[in-house]
């Protein structure tokens, strides 16, 4: 069987699982009277709404893999974008004496760069850091988007990576 209609079939035999485990969704039987059943539709997808967005995104990242390869590199590169904003501005807010309205020294800039690898290693996934060009690459990335002096040099950035990969 194509691996395409094999997951076409597990996603619809969980979507038939999750609408009979429904409590909410069953037979009612009104006693032959003739009376109405009325379902609450908002209290029913409330109670279920954990299930409902689990399968949307399931759906969604399943779809996802199907993207064009440029599609892909642009969702990656958001991705490092945003890793490395945060990134900056964490190195910026964790190293005394740095602030973002202000040219960075060298002595400043560089606890800074270092802070800010840390946490870029420590927070963006393996496979994003290895798809951005490993950790002295990331190093660079992040020395970019610091305001430094032009008085002050560019440090080995090979060996700030070096160091920070020694501690982790």
């Amino acid at each position: 069987m194509r691996p395409i209609i094999k997951d076409a079939l597990f996603y619809a035999g969980v979507i038939v699982l999750n609408a009979m485990l429904f409590v909410g969704i069953a037979l009612a039987d009104d006693g032959g009277t003739g009376s109405v059943v009325a379902i609450r539709w908002g209290e029913l997808l409330l109670t279920h709404a954990d299930t409902i967005v689990y399968l949307i995104v399931s759906g969604l990242l399943w779809s996802a893999r199907g993207l064009p390869a440029e599609w892909q590199a642009r969702l990656k590169t958001a991705r490092a974008d945003q890793l490395l904003t945060h990134a900056v501005r964490y190195g910026v807010n964790a190293v005394a004496g740095a602030s973002a309205d202000k040219v960075l020294t060298v002595h400043v800039a560089s606890p800074v760069a270092a802070s800010a690898l840390a946490y870029a290693i420590d927070k963006g996934p393996s496979a994003l850091i290895r798809w951005m060009g490993g950790p002295t690459a990331v190093a660079e990335m992040i020395w970019a988007r610091l305001d430094v002096s032009p008085e002050a040099g560019r440090p080995d950035l090979e060996s700030l990576a070096g160091r920070v990969l020694a501690t982790r």
